[in-house]
């Protein structure tokens, strides 16, 4: 730099996402133009006002849940002082000049805090991006998305089913996988798969995942990540390997449709395969690499364990005295 300030101001008000500043009780406190733009309002319309009161649901639709998601996310943010990254949202907002009439709209939004010295939520910045040309896209590109949407659900209803049927016979850990993987989409590679549920299912694009497909016959395992934390593989001699070789950002975050990554790993028998989300790993102020390395000690020093206590023994040494700030899932399967 030549040494001349920088006017964030400026750069705030021109930034190509769309911003608002708000205060921990969501009041508007400022606006970009990008915003401002999306939205169809004007500064005078939005600057000292509650932010639902600008921007509230349409009463007209008993579904809509765009207010009370975004609601849950701010209070999330100012609770815990921790970003707070949400799926895609449908939120209609009200047409301008047009009392009464909202217009389909999606976005992709994420609440971040701004801290003051002793920590404490002082402001919240709004981010959102305007996706709903991207959405209508994906529809027309790929047909009847309810059709598609029916098709996969009810691909999954006969997976629970297969899952329950084995589950009654008492049927081993690896016939239950088995079963999974034969009763999979036609499509069994995990890039595809990804792929085809982010722009077939509403609500899918912009979150992460993460799927692995085992190969009994060849001992090796096929996965592929969408912006997700990469799967743990414990080796029997205790050694933890990341399957971080084939990763991509979340699902629908491109506007076109392109192949995802798929990579391959082989495993032992007496094995460990490991998936979960960040809430197990990730901490405040905390390098996801420090909490990675946490993981695999844990791993490691529990090798032995059956599934459901080596699953046990991650939650209570992983998870945070004060619990987790994020959703944490995790499933365990010995190979």
């Amino acid at each position: 730099m030549n040494g001349t300030p920088i006017d964030y101001a400026a750069v705030f008000r021109v930034l190509p996402g769309g911003l608002l500043l708000l205060s921990p009780e969501f009041v508007i406190l400022d606006v970009n133009e990008t915003l401002l733009h999306r939205a169809g309002r004007d500064r005078r319309q939005v600057i000292g006002r509650y932010l639902f009161d600008v921007f509230p649901d349409n009463p007209a639709d008993p579904d809509a849940s765009g207010m009370r998601n975004l609601l849950a996310s701010l209070e999330r943010v100012v609770a815990t002082g921790e970003r707070d990254t949400m799926a895609l949202q449908r939120y209609d907002i009200e047409a301008p000049g047009r009392p009464g009439v909202f217009a389909e709209r999606y976005w992709s939004p994420v609440n971040a805090p701004v801290l003051d010295a002793a920590g404490r939520v002082q402001l919240v910045v709004h981010r959102v991006e305007d996706v709903t040309e991207i959405v209508r896209a994906g529809a027309r590109a790929h047909g009847d998305r309810e059709r598609m949407a029916a098709e996969l659900y009810a691909r999954a209803q006969e997976l629970q089913e297969v899952n329950d049927r084995l589950r009654a016979s008492h049927a081993r850990e690896r016939q239950v996988v088995l079963a999974l993987q034969e009763a999979m989409l036609p499509r069994p590679r995990p890039g595809e798969v990804l792929g085809i549920y982010a722009r077939s299912v509403e609500g899918a694009e912009s979150t992460t995942a993460a799927q692995a497909i085992i190969d009994w016959t060849t001992h090796t395992i096929a996965y592929s990540s969408a912006g997700h934390p990469p799967p743990a593989l414990l080796h029997p001699d205790g050694t933890v390997e990341l399957l971080d070789g084939a990763t991509d950002p979340p699902l629908g975050a491109r506007p076109e449709h392109v192949d995802r990554p798929e990579a391959r790993v082989p495993f032992t028998d007496d094995a460990v395969l490991v998936l979960y989300t960040d809430g197990l790993i990730e901490r405040r102020r905390e390098d996801i690499d420090v909490g990675l390395a946490r993981l695999a000690g844990s791993l490691a020093r529990h090798r032995g364990a059956d599934a459901e206590t080596l699953a046990d023994a991650l939650l209570a040494e992983l998870l945070p005295p004060g619990g987790a700030t994020d959703d944490t899932a995790l499933v365990v399967i010995r190979l």
